[in-house]
């Protein structure tokens, strides 16, 4: 793989190989010192990304020096999914106020404001990684996001086509545009996350597009809406990553989220569902018209569901008298003749919550000419190191999927991915808390 830099520190920086024969040939060349700070990649280290916040006292008053600054001391040794700049919006912008918050007291930001890392969910504002609390809580998500939905499991489909509209890959989102104190150039961030707000302060509220990529080859509208073909729709809009809040950009639209019926398990089941298998959804891989390789994140968001009050409960159930639920809360019995007081114990925060895995990067790369119109499938493992007992609740290595129907034109690509971190002592052949 050699499609993007490799931090390694023992031969003094940060480099990549400039051939596909680097095992051989050894030639590598140096990235740019600030070629990593966004750069999507799995870490040396196993430590949280740093992030540091603005230093100014008023939340409005970083030049772009300082902002710069604060970017440069991330690591380029530490994991990147979502980049620097999507958490200094999150850590900036107003709280949506009209989400559900129960009976939970959200603390602030150092500019003494619930921002979007406080949620129900996280009323702390705990920071994990560099991802946003209140786009990883709530779906789907009212603000531009860089990160593409493939598909939508849902307890009940006829839900499907409101998500799916509301979808980032297929309706823009608008984001309040400001520039830095003293400075004409674009602040990746801003408190204001409405347009009353935004424009009273001097900003532009922006309609922005999410995008599969960029196709910088056309640069009017006409050649742009002119390359759509029956493979790939082209959009002229401004990106969600846009570098001045101005210009229009040649885009490829991405394609509706699939959105159906999520397969039935029981509850807290950790096991097979129905038919003896994991529950699944098969993933068609994305065409990429420039055919560049493209390394990726995949990240599987779950929600677990509660009766206890209805999906459409919103800010005018907040508050200890008015949420339907409420934190260890008194409940009085009666006893022959007596009144017993018992107490449950009942963390709102934890009811209707959203809980994610994520994977380590993988590059999509280009089809080999020979196999243009062949279909490959993809052959993965899951799973973990160790018996049944030291696994869980992971499950032992398998492959998936166990069963695969092919014909003699098919491909498979055989794809392993392992941990060098597994806990010592774990069953298995080869050397201790590894996989090798």
């Amino acid at each position: 793989m050699y499609n993007g830099c490799i931090p390694a520190g023992a031969v003094g920086g940060s480099w990549c190989a400039t051939t596909s024969n680097y095992d051989v040939d050894k030639k590598r060349g140096y990235c740019k010192s600030h070629s990593l700070k966004d750069r999507i990649r799995d870490g040396v280290l196993t430590s949280t990304q740093l992030y540091k916040t603005p230093r100014s006292r008023r939340f409005n008053g970083e030049n772009y020096a300082a902002a710069l600054g604060r970017k440069k001391s991330s690591s380029n040794r530490r994991a990147i999914h979502e980049g620097y700049e999507w958490y200094d919006k999150c850590y900036m912008r107003a709280r949506n106020n009209g989400l559900f918050a129960a009976d939970q007291k959200l603390k602030t930001n150092k500019y003494k404001y619930s921002s979007a890392i406080h949620t129900r969910q996280n009323p702390g504002g705990t920071r994990r990684g560099l991802e946003c609390p209140e786009e990883r809580d709530y779906y789907p998500y009212w603000h531009p996001t860089p990160w593409k939905d493939i598909a939508i499991l849902a307890d009940d489909k006829s839900r499907c086509s409101d998500l799916v509209r509301k979808s980032f890959n297929t309706k823009p989102y608008h984001e309040c545009i400001e520039s830095f104190i003293g400075s004409a150039r674009k602040k990746h961030y801003s408190k204001w996350n409405n347009r009353v707000q935004c424009t009273a302060n001097g900003g532009r509220w922006t309609e922005l597009h999410n995008f599969l990529e960029k196709a910088p080859g056309f640069t009017t509208q006409a050649a742009c809406e002119g390359a759509t073909n029956p493979s790939n729709k082209y959009i002229w809009g401004i990106p969600y990553d846009t570098k001045d809040g101005n210009s229009k950009e040649c885009l490829v639209a991405l394609e509706e989220p699939a959105c159906k019926q999520s397969p039935w398990t029981r509850s807290n089941h950790l096991g097979n569902g129905q038919g003896g298998s994991a529950s699944n959804f098969t993933w068609n891989l994305p065409y990429f018209p420039s055919e560049t390789p493209m390394t990726c994140v995949l990240r599987i968001r779950y929600n677990i569901s509660t009766g206890d009050f209805s999906k459409s409960t919103d800010s005018k159930s907040n508050g200890k008298k008015r949420s339907p639920v409420t934190q260890d809360p008194k409940v009085y019995l009666s006893s022959q003749g007596k009144r017993l007081h018992l107490q449950l114990a009942l963390n709102t925060n934890q009811y209707g919550r959203t809980f994610q895995d994520r994977s380590h990067t993988f590059v999509l790369q280009p089809r080999p000419n020979a196999l243009k119109f062949s279909t490959i499938y993809n052959l993965n493992v899951r799973g973990k190191r160790g018996n049944i007992v030291q696994a869980y609740p992971a499950v032992e290595y398998d492959f998936v999927p166990n069963n695969l129907k092919m014909t003699q034109y098919d491909m498979v690509h055989i794809q392993w991915t392992g941990s060098n971190t597994n806990n010592a002592g774990a069953e298995g052949e080869g050397k201790a808390g590894i996989v090798k």
